[in-house]
């Protein structure tokens, strides 16, 4: 059961392992939208050029992930990206209020509670530990699959995943077992 990039399932089945643990996954919930939020806001400020094409680096990596999105999964991935326009456009409508200092504090309040969560209530190092990209990228993508499976949607891949996870614990215990 490896990893397998550009798979949907294999994705959400990494990220998942990592925030299975309800106040965890509430913590992940409240501050990945934050941190995504406040990171778009600084690094909004950081212009671009390609040949004669000005855009920031925010309008950069929401193509980014908007494609990368898109690739696992179509519908969802229209939606995201949806919302990450809507997040552009209101922070370039609104750029005289971002307060870089309070964007900051936001940003730094917001990464400290994502490690306090895993290593209190999930009794494990973060994600973004095995592999930072891969859990930078698909952190708000799992925020939005997360409250897709509470609306009722892709129900048969809500169940999948927690055998998944049993199956990858069973995968851990084994391979500490061989390393010791």
């Amino acid at each position: 059961m490896g990893y397998k990039p550009y798979d949907l399932r294999s994705e959400l089945r990494f990220y998942k392992w990592y925030h299975h643990n309800p106040v965890n996954a509430i913590i992940h919930s409240i501050f990945v939208p934050s941190i995504l939020f406040t990171s778009m806001c600084l690094l909004s400020a950081v212009p671009l050029s390609f040949f004669s094409f000005k855009i920031n680096l925010t309008q950069f990596l929401t193509i980014y992930f908007s494609a990368f999105y898109i690739l696992l999964d179509k519908p969802v991935g229209i939606l995201a990206t949806g919302i990450l326009i809507l997040a552009n456009t209101i922070i370039m409508k609104h750029s005289e209020l971002i307060n870089i200092k309070i964007n900051l504090i936001i940003f730094g309040l917001s990464w400290i509670f994502q490690f306090i969560g895993p290593g209190i209530f999930e009794k494990r190092k973060p994600a973004l530990v095995d592999n930072v990209i891969q859990s930078l990228v698909m952190a708000p993508y799992f925020i939005l699959f997360e409250a897709i499976f509470i609306c009722g949607g892709y129900q048969s891949l809500r169940r999948q995943l927690p055998q998944d996870i049993e199956e990858m614990e069973k995968e851990a215990k084994l391979n500490a077992l061989i390393h010791c």
